[in-house]
């Protein structure tokens, strides 16, 4: 599930082939896309014009939030699409899969632009910094690797989980960030 930048929508994505788009205000349902397969993930961009689902086959579609159409279809993961976030000024998204990669994909001509490889096994949860200059991942390999964009590089790898990172997100403030894992704990990284 995601919220909008704007407090305004809420994003369910579903394995019944379903992601819906909420009004907040009035709990109704704005919009539903149909899929063929479960979707995991989905995504709203900063000034909320577009969405974007992963499905249990590796697929990502976006679409506008004002009407059904699949604008592109992209493909590039071997396996399912965890999480999805697209940078703050929706030149880009980030997609997270079970392939232990992470994708970088242009929004505007649904290209990938490339791939982000250093986890070992399939990537739960991305987040980015406010500018888009950094991505932090986590997943089932108990690690949080950082990343910058620019460079396509990794930064840095951190370890303290015991096991799988199922989420991390950053603080408003951008002065840490917080992962959480089935090790039943919660850590704070600055």
């Amino acid at each position: 599930m995601k919220v909008s930048s704007n407090n305004k929508f809420i994003l369910s994505s579903s394995g019944d082939k379903n992601q819906c788009l909420y009004d907040i205000q009035t709990g109704k349902k704005l919009i539903s896309y149909k899929h063929k397969k479960a979707v995991y993930s989905g995504g709203i961009s900063a000034n909320n014009s577009w969405i974007a689902s992963g499905d249990d086959e590796g697929t990502i579609r976006l679409f506008k939030t004002n009407n059904k159409d699949i604008i592109h279809t992209l493909e590039g993961h071997t396996g399912p699409v965890f999480d999805l976030v697209f940078s703050p000024d929706c030149q880009f998204l980030a997609s997270a899969g079970s392939d232990g990669c992470i994708g970088i994909w242009n929004v505007w001509y649904g290209k990938l632009l490339f791939k982000l490889k250093g986890h070992k096994s399939p990537v739960f949860s991305i987040v980015l910094s406010s500018d888009g200059k950094y991505l932090v991942s986590s997943g089932s390999d108990s690690s949080i690797m950082i990343w910058n964009i620019k460079t396509k590089k990794l930064i840095q790898k951190l370890n303290g989980h015991k096991n799988t990172v199922q989420c991390v997100r950053v603080s408003s403030n951008q002065q840490f960030f917080i992962s959480a894992g089935i090790d039943r704990k919660i850590m704070m990284w600055q």
